[in-house]
Formats: structure tokens, C-alpha cells, sequence
């Protein structure tokens, strides 16, 4: 996404990013450089190393060529989407500190998220072979006859895909909704008022558990409990016939969160997420080394109550390359 430049300059940059990925909740809880500073210095260094790369691709690539006729990538700036938005920045008149702020949050935005779920997608498929086989099967759909390669857009044509990715979404990932109360008496209920100008987090995952919700909207949604992993909760008719839907659940399935300010990278995630399961199923044989501690792996809730919660602990799997 980001050009090859960035990884050929900055090889520890990986290393640097998790680690600032895994302090991210120490940064947000405002934490002092005195308390942390390991966690800080790392940050510090992917921003020198970020603005380095910056001054570099400015120098040797043109970010106002991302129009039809400019080049789909370089080695400098990466995709046509990275210059749009130095472009973009640069007319806005963005100083070089909050371009690279800019673009350190676009790794995070990026990756931080994404990663875990696929994770998570990838654990639910190898804990239930009927499933991994009927997820198999419909990417076998995806398959372009003529390369092999996956033919992405098609995706959004497969429902149990979908509504497997959908439910993982909707276990592991909690997003938070900040606002600030300008009513002078909003009343919750009989016992709770909240006062004027008093601000409220409100976390997703109230309404990812709140059966009565998903009854009200979708009653054959909650079929199976809310706190259980079901693959086929966002699916509507069964069997050949069955279609993917997340009509009428917008107020309980939120994990991009919702309204004008939803997350605009979602396609890509969703298409991320997917793919690097179909990829993984197409090239390699897979399977759990123990399937009874992979069930046992839960979400690592002291990491942080928000964003896609990491596991408690690591699976080992078998992989071994497909034939041919």
C-alpha cells in the first residue's frame, strides 16, 4: 500500500509497529513518557522513520500523479491511494509533523483491526471442519477459471462467506461511540439522568448482546444465544437459497460503527479479511494442533475494552503447501 521504499529504509519497522500497536491503550490512557518509555521511544521511531520515507518519496516520486493516467503504483509512494492523500493533505496545508501523524494512523488503521480478525475468522474455520468445508466451497466460487487467483468483488456474492466474517465482527470487534449530552435531564431510565454537557461512551458491544434488539429486528437472528459463535446468524432462508443480510441491523451490528461517520475502510477490510482466509485454504493443507485449548482461547479483554480484541493466548497449527 505504502511503496517497498518504506520497508527497504526502515526493516524493523514491523517490529516497531506491533509494539506500538500493543501500547496503543497505555497512549490512550495518557500515560506520562516517565511511566513509559520504551513505549514512546518506539513511536518516536516510527515517526522519524515515517517522516524520512515521506521526505524521500517527495523527492524521487510525484505525488499529483494519482488522475487515470498516472501510474497504479511506484516503489515510492506506494498506491495511487497514498498520493491522492499527500495530495490532499499537502493542499490543506499540513505541516510535514501531521502528514506523518497522518500516515502513522493509516498503518495503525489499517492493520491494528484487520489483523486480529483475521485471526479470529481464520480460528472459527479451523475449529469446525463443516464449516471450513462449506466456506471451501463457495471460494472455490471466487476463483478467477482463467489465473486460479481469487476474484475479490465476488465476495459480496457468497452469503456464508459473509455472514461468518459478519459474526466474528460482531463477537470480537467493539467500537465506541463518544458524544456529549446536551439535554439538561436525558433520562436512561427510572434510576439514571445524565447531566448537560456530560460526556458518554457507549461501547457496541451493548448492542451486539442485546437479544431483545436482534429479536425486535430479525427474531430468527436469535435462534442461537448471542454469546455463542454462530456462522449463520446473518443469513436469511436456508440451505441453496440462502442470502446474506444485514438489513434492519444497523443499531445492533456495529462494528464500523454507524451513521455519516462510519468506517470508510470497511470494504477493503471485509476484502482483506476474507481473502486472507481464502488464500490460506487455496495454498495450504491446515489444521489445529490442539483443537481442545483452541477452544479455549478467548478475547484478551485486558488489553483494551475497544478496537478487535487480540486472543488470551497463541494456537499452533499445522501447515503444509498444497501439491502443485
Amino acid at each position: 500500500m505504502m511503496g517497498l521504499q518504506l520497508l527497504e529504509m526502515y526493516p524493523g519497522i514491523v517490529e516497531d509497529f506491533w509494539e506500538f500497536e500493543h501500547q496503543v491503550p497505555n497512549y490512550s490512557r495518557g500515560l506520562p513518557r516517565w511511566m513509559i518509555p520504551s513505549a514512546y521511544k518506539t513511536r518516536d521511531r516510527l515517526l522519524a522513520n515515517i517522516k524520512a520515507w515521506n521526505r524521500l518519496a517527495n523527492r524521487e516520486s510525484d505525488y499529483r500523479q494519482h488522475g487515470e493516467d498516472g501510474p497504479e503504483w511506484d516503489k515510492f509512494f506506494g498506491s495511487k491511494y497514498i498520493k491522492a492523500r499527500e495530495d490532499y493533505m499537502r493542499k490543506y496545508g499540513m505541516n510535514n509533523d501531521s502528514i506523518v501523524s497522518e500516515n502513522l494512523a493509516l498503518l495503525f488503521g489499517s492493520n491494528a483491526n484487520a489483523v486480529p480478525a483475521v485471526f479470529w475468522y481464520i480460528l472459527e474455520s479451523f475449529k469446525d471442519l463443516e464449516l471450513q468445508e462449506n466456506l471451501k466451497i463457495e471460494l472455490q466460487g471466487c476463483l478467477k477459471p482463467e489465473t486460479g487467483d481469487l476474484d475479490i468483488p465476488k465476495f459480496s456474492t457468497k452469503p456464508l462467506l459473509q455472514s461468518t466474517y459478519a459474526e466474528v465482527l460482531r463477537l470480537r470487534v467493539t467500537t465506541t461511540t463518544i458524544r456529549t449530552n446536551e439535554d439538561a435531564n436525558f433520562r436512561l431510565d427510572s434510576d439514571y439522568t445524565i447531566g448537560k454537557n456530560i460526556i458518554m461512551t457507549i461501547f457496541s458491544s451493548v448492542t451486539a448482546y442485546n437479544r431483545q434488539a436482534w429479536a425486535a429486528t430479525r427474531p430468527e437472528s436469535v435462534a442461537k444465544p448471542l454469546d455463542e459463535f454462530w456462522p449463520e446468524r446473518f443469513l436469511v432462508q436456508k440451505d441453496k437459497d440462502a442470502k446474506f443480510s444485514l438489513e434492519g441491523l444497523a443499531e445492533c451490528w456495529m462494528p464500523y460503527g454507524g451513521g455519516h461517520r462510519m468506517c470508510p475502510g470497511r470494504h477493503f477490510a471485509k476484502n482483506e479479511i476474507i481473502g486472507t482466509l481464502g488464500l490460506l485454504l487455496e495454498l495450504f493443507e491446515c489444521e489445529l494442533v490442539d483443537v481442545q485449548q483452541a477452544e479455549q482461547v478467548r478475547p484478551d479483554t485486558r488489553w483494551a475494552p475497544y478496537g478487535t480484541l487480540p486472543p488470551t493466548k497463541k494456537v499452533a497449527v499445522r501447515l503444509r503447501r498444497r501439491a502443485g
